[in-house]
């Protein structure tokens, strides 16, 4: 099985538009919510993990967007 990193996300979206801030936290929010819902129906682990997976990647993303936002040089 092949994993693929959080990095590699980030660079394989580098070529097309970053979301906005506002928009990842949206996405953070309604996976969030998402994730409560699978833990109270007792979800299945690679669902879940599957889920962790997205917030942690929206999250990661979310990182860069403020970094670009707030700080564009660093970016």
């Amino acid at each position: 099985m092949t994993r693929t990193t959080l990095r590699q996300l980030f660079h394989r979206k580098e070529g097309n538009q970053m979301r906005s801030v506002e928009e990842l936290h949206s996405l953070i929010n309604r996976l969030t919510a998402e994730r409560q819902q699978l833990r109270s129906s007792h979800a299945d682990r690679e669902v879940l993990e599957s889920n962790r997976r997205e917030i942690a990647a929206a999250q990661w993303e979310l990182s860069y967007a403020l970094i670009q936002r707030h700080h564009p040089a660093a970016a």
